[in-house]
Formats: structure tokens, C-alpha cells, sequence
């Protein structure tokens, strides 16, 4: 299975420092193969969605210079086309909720966070992340594909067939 990516945007240095590490951790307790990439502005983002980065799941400060998190969020679902990533907004202030409905979070996190939320919201992910994949041996060797990438599966006495998307086949 390919690593999970996580994208974290925070423009207080301290905040995303010991954020990331709290994420890291969850993660780590999960088992889960990610990779976490903090981002101290969404400018520094900004730059590298415009390069073809797609991380899964997205952190976001609300409270940034601009644009600030609202303004990202919109960019990345429309701009970006990132319909199916999830977004979790942080803020130590709740005035932004009504504002965000729009861009379809997932949850909210207040200033600190929660470690029991964060671990159940993540666990949550991972588990949902790992049952995207189709599991199966090429040989010996044990392998993954997104279930999205699969045109075909078929089963026939015994031999089954994987078709994918760019063509390429298996059968086994």
C-alpha cells in the first residue's frame, strides 16, 4: 500500500512543530505508512498543489495570512479539484464554523487538540485508507492497487483476472 500523505498548514512555528509530532505519533501507533508534510503558510502549500502535490489529508489553520484557511480550503476543493481529500480546520476560535460548511471538513479541532479526538478522527482515516486497496500475491510477492484503479476483476475456474486502468493486467 502507498503511504497516506498529511499536509499540515500552520502558520505558528511552535503550534505546527508539536502538531505534527501529535500526528506522527497517532500514526505511528496505527502502523499506518504516512508521510507528514507541514507547511507554514498557505502560500508554501499553494506552491506545492500548483506542482501536482495531492495529499489525503489536510490540517488547516483558519487563522493565516492570505489567504487564510477558509480561502484555502475553497482553493483546494475548487482550484485544485481535491473533492475527495479530507480537511480538518483548526482554530482557537469557532466564529469560522458557518463559513466552512461549503467546503465540507470532516471535523474541527480547537486550540489545543484534543489527543483523543485526534487519535479517533485518524484512526478513523487510516482505517478507510487501507480498505481502498485491492490485496493480492503476484507470485510470492504480496501486492496493492486503489480499488479506483481496477476496470476489471473476474474470477474463472480458479484463475482469476485483474484489468487496471492503464491497461496493465494480472492473472493468477
Amino acid at each position: 500500500m502507498e503511504n497516506i500523505t498529511i499536509a499540515i498548514c500552520d502558520d505558528d512555528p511552535e503550534f505546527l512543530s508539536a502538531f505534527s509530532a501529535q500526528v506522527k505519533m497517532v500514526c505511528e501507533q496505527e502502523n499506518a505508512g504516512v508521510l507528514i508534510d507541514p507547511f507554514s503558510s498557505s502560500e508554501s502549500l499553494i506552491q506545492f498543489l500548483t506542482r501536482g502535490y495531492t495529499p489525503d489529508i489536510f490540517f488547516i489553520d483558519i487563522e493565516m495570512e492570505e489567504p487564510n484557511g477558509v480561502e484555502l480550503g475553497h482553493m483546494i476543493r475548487k482550484t485544485f479539484d481535491m473533492r475527495y481529500a479530507i480537511i480538518y480546520y483548526i482554530s482557537e476560535f469557532t466564529k469560522y464554523h458557518g463559513q466552512l460548511f461549503d467546503i465540507h471538513p470532516k471535523n474541527f479541532f480547537g486550540k489545543p487538540v484534543n489527543q483523543e479526538k485526534l487519535s479517533r478522527e485518524l484512526s478513523e482515516d487510516l482505517a478507510m485508507f487501507r480498505s481502498r486497496y485491492y490485496h493480492y500475491k503476484d507470485g510470492r510477492v504480496d501486492k496493492a492497487v486503489l480499488f479506483r484503479n481496477v476496470v476489471l476483476l473476474e474470477s474463472d475456474r480458479h484463475k482469476n483476472r485483474l484489468v487496471l486502468q492503464n491497461n496493465a493486467g494480472y492473472t493468477e
